[in-house]
């Protein structure tokens, strides 16, 4: 990598300065929203909104590096870096994102409802754990006040109007449940690192 490619990462990571980006990202795109729903209709608006809701979402939950030293300190040891707590969020969210919109647009419609469980998924993951434990964890208020219901609304209107199938529901399903369900590994796998 680059001097200036270190630099940047540095900067994002080790200076912990990538959520302030995913806040900033967040309102670009409710910025962007209301020309781009005129042109695109009211589903796709839809689909497009769950790039910028998970963005304020991972503010919520990674600023002050809160959520890290959270499952950290509930695990009794370092489960998460700032490294792979960033790649998570980078490649496993606003990748994933990018290339289920991206599939929508140029493959089938139904694989959009990919970014649409994956926030639908995430937000679940907040509220069991919450519930379970009569405690608020990073992320929670956004997973409750958006993610569960713009992500249940998104899916039923994205459904109707794409004509989205029984096999795209339960591919976009598999592929955000495998996705938390790797992140989850990834947790375990450091547990039990010497």
């Amino acid at each position: 990598m680059s001097k200036n490619g270190s630099d940047i990462m540095a900067w994002m990571v080790r200076d912990w300065n990538w959520p302030y980006l995913a806040l900033f990202g967040s309102l670009v795109g409710v910025a962007l929203l209301f020309p781009i729903s005129s042109l695109i209709g009211y589903a796709w608006t839809l689909l497009f909104l769950q790039m910028p809701i998970y963005m304020l979402h991972q503010f919520e939950e990674h600023d002050e590096d809160r959520f890290r030293l959270y499952a950290n300190k509930l695990f009794g040891k370092e489960v998460l870096s700032r490294r792979a707590t960033f790649l998570i969020n980078s490649i496993g969210v606003w990748g994933i994102q990018l290339l289920s919109f991206y599939s929508a647009c140029f493959l089938s419609a139904g694989l959009g409802l990919i970014a649409i469980y994956l926030t639908v998924v995430n937000g679940v993951l907040h509220l069991v754990p919450a519930l379970r434990q009569r405690q608020y964890n990073p992320g929670l208020a956004t997973a409750v006040l958006f993610f569960l219901p713009l992500g249940v609304f998104s899916l039923m209107e994205f459904s109707k109007t794409t004509s989205a199938t029984p096999q795209e529901h339960l591919l976009a399903g598999l592929v955000s449940v495998l996705i938390h369900l790797g992140i989850i590994g990834y947790v375990r796998s450091q547990l039990h690192k010497v």
